[in-house]
């Protein structure tokens, strides 16, 4: 009686997995027909849909790094930035560290 009905479920899933692939193969053709179609209907209309047409090369007038390295060059030691700056970080023979955040005096 068990071995039965155990074959009964193993021809059911043998049944319900071809099916089931069948099922998932023919929903992906009907998905990229529709694709298809409505990309033809986009193009139609005249919308872009490549990314090339997206791309596009910024003018120099957007462009505001000269300004910004214009900006940088101007800035006076002393004034704005430290005449010395602080020591580096010194590394112990014993593999810790030593954070140095102060300026020798």
């Amino acid at each position: 009686m068990l071995k039965r009905r155990l074959k009964l479920l193993g021809k059911i899933l043998a049944g319900l997995i071809p099916l089931a692939a069948a099922f998932l193969l023919i929903e992906r053709w009907r998905g990229q027909i529709a694709l298809a179609n409505f990309q033809q209907e986009l193009r139609a209309k005249g919308e872009r849909l490549s990314p090339d047409d997206f791309a596009s090369s910024p003018s120099d007038a957007d462009n505001g790094a000269p300004a910004a390295f214009a900006a940088i060059d101007r800035l006076q030691r002393g004034f704005v930035l430290p005449h010395c700056d602080p020591p580096r970080m010194k590394i112990m023979p014993s593999g810790r560290a030593i954070v140095c955040f102060r300026e020798n005096e």
